[in-house]
This record gives structure tokens, sequence and C-alpha cells, in this order.
């Protein structure tokens, strides 16, 4: 009897260890992405979409997540784009789209004349970094050209 609470405490140990190994392994890596994702869940109620003003960088890849606390048909469409997303009371529905320009455009759902507005700005670290590429581009060269004689 003493061997077999041996043998399983020493599985258990083992199994525990394999456990925690794989955790360290995977757990401090992270997810690297090409493109920045982001990543907003949207409730729509009886009285429109919460929240209602967003905010996200141009060059991003926003996935939304919509649900609906009502029981009536509501849904999610942005103007300028293909997107439709139904919201469904209890159901949580995905969409992914990626915005590659600055502009402002329009959260609706035309069944309940809910709206919103998604505001896409230039990310402040890549205007500085255009920024310093126009002052670059603007700075003359001099260049030394030895005359011919």
């Amino acid at each position: 009897m003493r061997k077999i609470i041996l043998r399983m405490l020493a599985l258990s140990m083992t199994l525990i260890s394999l456990q925690s190994y794989a955790i360290e392994e995977t757990r401090f890596l992270g997810k690297k992405f090409d493109v920045p994702t982001r990543e907003v869940a949207l409730i729509v109620s009886d009285v429109g979409y919460f929240p209602n003003q967003l905010v996200v960088f141009k060059g991003e890849k926003v996935r939304f997540y919509i649900t609906s606390t009502t029981d009536r048909p509501t849904c999610l469409m942005l103007k300028g784009k293909d997107l439709f997303v139904p919201a469904k009371k209890g159901v949580v529905s995905e969409a992914d789209i990626y915005f590659d320009r600055e502009e402002n455009l329009e959260l609706y759902c035309p069944s309940n004349n809910f709206k919103g507005k998604v505001s896409v700005f230039e990310h402040p670290d890549e205007r500085r970094r255009r920024e310093a590429r126009e002052i670059a581009s603007e700075k003359k060269v001099k260049v030394w050209i030895p005359r011919d004689e």
C-alpha cells in the first residue's frame, strides 16, 4: 500500500512539474502581430451603442465583439466600410476590419436609428517619424563638385 502511495505521489509531482514547465515556456512569450490588433466590445441596448464613440489609429486592425441587451433585432453597420454584424441577446458576434486611412466613420443600425462614431487618427509615433522625414527632405545637402579647367 505504501509503495502505491509513493508511486502516485511521484507521478503527481512529475505531472505538476510538466505543467509548470509548460507555463514557464509559453506564459511570457506573448503574441507578436504584424498588424496591431485592437479589440473593442460593443453593447447594443434600448438607447443605443455603448460606447458610442471609438478612437483607433491608422494601420490598426480592429476586432469588434458585439452583443445586445434587448430582444429587438439590432445590428452594427459601419458607413464607408463593408461591415454588417447582427447583435442578438446573449450571443457575442465578432467582426474584423482594417483601418488604412484617417477618417471619421459612422456606426449605425438602420432598424433602430442608433448612431455612433469611429475616429481614425494617425498614431503619434508615426506622425513624428513622418515629420522627421519631411524635415530631412527639405534640407539641402551641399555637395562639393570639382570644376573642370
